[in-house]
């Protein structure tokens, strides 16, 4: 990443562009909040996003000017699911995203922006937007694509285990070939997503966790950005109190819900509810 240059301080009122390529969920809101305060402040805000993203929790039309750019990769969903994912190319989505990014780029160019703001991007973590845009260029990463580099529940690098059977034996050269194909394709996932998050002149995450977990995956020092709480949403209310274990997101696997499952499993009865939002 290149050095940083920040807008004078004497431009209290800044314009910035923002590009995101996100999903329903708490990394939406935090974009939402992160707007929404930025405009209370009377800074000028405007978005760029793919068809993909998701507009309609927690539009950000109701707060500032927002531009759809085409993707040009076949209808959706762009990506296969289940183990057709592990195998497939995933150069003609990279290239689609890319020129996607130089037509929003360009767009910008014309906004006479003062600083430029990515969000996570749900196909490859870090966006190549940056590659097309001058400094500053800043990336609010939730996370990397956390499978690529984790066991999640086992390594996703590691070769197939050695045949102890006969019927294995036989099989085993199929699933080197197999493994092979499917670690190349990791690769050029993960080579893509590193290439976009140097482009960038800092990285921000949420927390130290988040932090810690970019500096493995990319080599790349980021900068702890904590998300703030908003105390007239989230207070007290003086209503009764109830035995439950509250799980805030998505029920994906690196979350690891089975585990809260078990451990309350283990609590004497009666056990506190488990719930989901």
């Amino acid at each position: 990443m290149g050095p940083i240059r920040r807008p004078t301080a004497r431009k209290s009122r800044m314009r910035i562009a923002i590009w995101f390529n996100l999903p329903a969920g708490g990394a939406k809101r935090a974009l939402y909040t992160h707007i929404k305060g930025l405009v209370d402040r009377g800074h000028h805000i405007e978005a760029w996003c793919p068809p993909a993203a998701d507009r309609s929790f927690l539009p950000l039309s109701s707060l500032i000017t927002e531009h759809v750019v085409p993707l040009h990769h076949g209808e959706p969903p762009w990506w296969p699911s289940g183990r057709r994912a592990a195998l497939a190319n995933p150069r003609p989505l990279m290239d689609a995203l890319l020129e996607h990014s130089r037509l929003c780029a360009a767009a910008m160019a014309r906004g006479s922006f003062d600083c430029y703001l990515a969000m996570t991007c749900q196909y490859f973590g870090s966006p190549p937007i940056a590659r097309y845009l001058p400094p500053p260029r800043a990336l609010y990463l939730q996370e990397p694509q956390r499978w690529l580099y984790e066991a999640n529940p086992t390594n996703p690098w590691l070769a197939p285990a050695f045949p102890d059977s006969v019927r294995e034996r036989v099989r085993y050269p199929a699933r080197v070939v197999v493994g092979a194909v499917r670690s190349f394709r990791r690769a050029q996932r993960a080579r893509f997503e590193v290439e976009n998050a140097r482009r960038f002149d800092v990285l921000l995450v949420n927390s130290l966790y988040s932090r810690e977990s970019v500096l493995r995956a990319y080599g790349i020092d980021a900068e702890v950005c904590a998300l703030g709480v908003d105390t007239e949403r989230f207070r007290p209310t003086g209503r009764p109190k109830d035995d439950m274990v509250v799980g805030v997101g998505s029920l994906s696997t690196q979350k690891n819900a089975v585990m809260l499952i078990e451990a309350v499993g283990h609590i004497d009865r009666p056990r506190p509810r488990v719930q989901t939002s």
